[in-house]
């Protein structure tokens, strides 16, 4: 009948913007990586993420031609939510293990940090270290997709907060070598702002 075949349909648009939606959720970890290899200056990193490209890729590849990756769809009381396959388990693996990555390069240059006294340092870590811990918190979002938690995902919030702190960090205080002379405080409120309300309302398009 028309309405059964409606329904399909709109099963797959569903699937079809949930596939959309984590084409780039799966290089996060990747993007992050880059983040913090020139934001500590540390250029081993690239060997990691070389890796992660890998993964990345074949995730990719697993997501759009098998149903390894988002085998079904979940109706939670605030709209549809894809559940997760095995190979999104294996990326959500990979985003905890960037993160524990992280923590333990932040926590080594703060020790560092301290022994040199070097206040500039201190300041540029502590920024990366609230940013790290806001982008931690959209994790979260993996919950409804991997177990039977109603969880609601605002992991969009929380990454609006990443980089409302990091532009803050940015042209604050100049760290990642970013030189930027503002003479007052309004126009660098109104830079703010503007990136943060631009990503939002991209997130919600």
């Amino acid at each position: 009948s028309n309405t059964v075949l409606d329904y399909f349909n709109y099963l797959q648009e569903i699937f079809l913007f949930a596939r959309l939606g984590h084409s780039s959720v799966i290089f996060i970890p990747i993007a992050y990586l880059h983040f913090v290899r020139y934001y500590l200056g540390l250029p081993w990193l690239a060997h990691v993420y070389r890796v992660y490209y890998v993964v990345g890729l074949l995730s990719l590849v697993f997501m759009w031609t098998t149903d390894f990756y988002i085998p079904a769809v979940a109706i939670h009381r605030w709209g549809f939510y894809p559940i997760g396959g095995i190979v999104m388990w294996i990326d959500f693996i990979w985003l905890v293990a960037t993160v524990l990555l992280a923590y333990v390069l932040f926590v080594v240059r703060c020790r560092e940090a301290k022994q040199t006294a070097s206040l500039v340092e201190f300041n540029k870590l502590r920024y990366g270290c609230a940013a790290l811990v806001v982008f931690t918190i959209a994790a979260l979002d993996f919950l409804p997709k991997l177990s039977t938690i109603d969880y609601y995902p605002l992991g969009f919030v929380t990454t609006v907060g990443f980089v409302s702190i990091m532009t803050y960090a940015i042209l604050k205080h100049h760290v990642m070598d970013i030189d930027v002379v503002i003479q007052r405080s309004l126009v660098y409120s109104s830079l703010v702002a503007g990136i943060t309300v631009v990503y939002l309302v991209s997130v919600l398009l």
